[in-house]
């Protein structure tokens, strides 16, 4: 058993309430009777079951999500086809005061996570979400793409929450940035949002992370930084150096639970979240730089 089975066992078994029941060593997994598996009863245990089993006890235990509002394996027909076995999502959790689909869900397991985000995005929640929302009239307000992942010794989120009424499809998406409106999955009774990050706090920086996200923050920075060509590697250069010395001060002189000044902060209008522009940034960075 790996440490990120063994971190993921020992808080099921921990829990009081059991919203899922597993055992690594045998390769079993039971869900509460409350929760409607459409696909039948699992009882094998593979790679994605055990995030999804991360997944459902946390909406349960640590969201206070109601069992009965989370549906596994929910079926997806696609033009009246009625041969369901590749069209089902992984996870909903339906809106308790409606019919709606307050979160429609497609989990994988942590290492195929980046490899196929693209292609889920588009083909598991987009183009299954529309077709749901046209022949059933069942409307779906947010796509979650997730994960969870080792962060040192503890077991850590990694989503990605698409706005769908302000998205309808994958174009307009990557069109407006590929914006995720939180990475974070909110409490019961709350919206999806940016949570700034808080010394101490309850979403604090990590201090550990991943050889593979170590590679893909680099890749990242590369592509951001170099990626037009328009600007020389001098200025590239001391800009990063600038970014990094007031990275280190901020976390620094920041006091324990107040939030870090080195972050883009986003407000509610109308309704809507709207982060910094990359001018409003720049000043509020240059007047903690100097």
């Amino acid at each position: 058993m790996n440490k990120l089975d063994k971190l993921i066992q020992d808080k099921l078994e921990g829990r009081r309430f059991k919203a899922v029941e597993i055992d690594m060593k045998t390769n079993f997994i039971k869900y509460n009777e409350q929760i409607y598996e459409h696909n039948g009863k699992k009882s094998v245990l593979n790679l994605e079951e055990k995030t999804t089993a991360y997944l459902i006890d946390k909406l349960v235990n640590e969201l206070n999500y109601d069992l009965k509002s989370i549906e596994l394996e929910f079926p997806c027909p696609v033009g009246g086809s009625t041969k369901l076995e590749d069209k089902r999502i992984d996870v909903i959790v339906k809106d308790t005061k409606n019919k709606d689909i307050l979160f429609f869900i497609e989990v994988k397991p942590f290492k195929e996570y980046d490899n196929k985000k693209e292609w889920s995005i588009e083909n598991q929640l987009f183009i299954l979400a529309n077709n749901i929302q046209s022949n059933q009239d069942i409307n779906i307000r947010y796509l979650v793409y997730y994960t969870c992942e080792l962060m040192g010794n503890d077991v850590v989120d990694k989503l990605i929450i698409i706005d769908h009424q302000k998205y309808k499809n994958y174009k307009m998406w990557i069109n407006g940035g590929r914006k995720s409106i939180s990475d974070i999955l909110p409490p019961k009774g709350e919206k999806p949002h940016i949570f700034p990050f808080v010394k101490k706090g309850r979403n604090d920086l990590r201090r550990e992370i991943s050889v593979e996200n170590t590679k893909k923050l680099k890749e990242e920075l590369h592509n951001k930084l170099w990626g037009s060509g328009a600007v020389n590697d001098n200025e590239i250069f001391a800009t990063l150096v600038n970014l990094i010395l007031a990275k280190i001060h901020d976390e620094n002189d920041t006091e324990d639970y107040k939030e870090y000044r080195f972050q883009i902060f986003s407000t509610e209008s109308n309704g809507e979240e709207k982060e910094e522009s990359p001018k409003e940034y720049l000043i509020a960075l240059n007047e903690q730089i100097s």
